[in-house]
């Protein structure tokens, strides 16, 4: 099987495992979770053939990571959904929260490597990196500065540390049966992690970007 039929296999087994997870049923709901610990365990198989086939492309690694992503969007929502029924709206909402900060944060993640990839299309990488100094002391801060050096790392690893207390998050809120704790731990993880990011990325685009202030639109 090659590694892209891998992928479109999980890919195709995703929508009906968040819709058992958000099924109000506590025996649909633990299939639904068995499944998408499958999904999520299985995240390694296509990438693996791909090395062991010599197939990997940058395509594979987009499908994969589109559904990868769609997976850590909606799984909050689909939570949220099955325990509404017996929790309340309140549920809901911060399942609702989980997903649209969820969403931001790619977005935010994306934005950046979007624009520089422009510039460098547009100028040569030669063209934007003598530039990048257009302001220094913003630039030390964030690279030398205690507290800019921090917004930094979580800049790159937030969506790791994010992965990771997700699931431990909620093995050990599950085990306490605190399900609706744990979504609304997720909103305030996603939230924070989204006001971080989003400072971070405004700074850096700040420093990178600025300079450039020619528009396509402009007269």
């Amino acid at each position: 099987m090659s590694p892209n039929k891998t992928t479109a296999a999980r890919a195709a087994l995703l929508l009906p495992i968040l819709f058992l997870i958000g099924h109000p049923s506590e025996i649909v709901f633990s299939i639904g979770i068995v499944g998408f610990f499958l999904f999520l365990v299985f995240d390694s198989v296509d990438g693996n053939l791909s090395r062991l086939q010599n197939r990997a492309s940058y395509f594979g690694k987009y499908f994969d990571g589109f559904f990868d992503l769609l997976a850590d969007l909606l799984f909050p929502l689909a939570l949220a959904v099955h325990l509404w029924p017996s929790h309340g709206v309140t549920v809901l909402l911060a399942g609702m929260q989980s997903a649209v900060a969820m969403a931001v944060i790619f977005i935010l993640l994306l934005r950046l490597p979007l624009f520089t990839s422009m510039l460098v299309a547009e100028r040569g990488a030669e063209g934007i990196s003598a530039s990048r100094a257009a302001h220094p002391r913003l630039r030390a801060w964030l690279h030398d500065n205690p507290l800019g050096r921090v917004l930094m790392l979580v800049d790159a690893k937030a969506m790791i540390v994010i992965f990771d207390l997700r699931f431990i998050g909620f093995i050990i809120f599950a085990a306490f049966g605190w399900l609706t704790e744990f979504v609304v731990f997720l909103a305030v993880l996603y939230s924070f992690a989204m006001i971080v990011i989003l400072i971070v990325r405004l700074l850096r685009g700040y420093v990178d970007l600025d300079l450039h202030r020619r528009s396509r639109s402009a007269a």
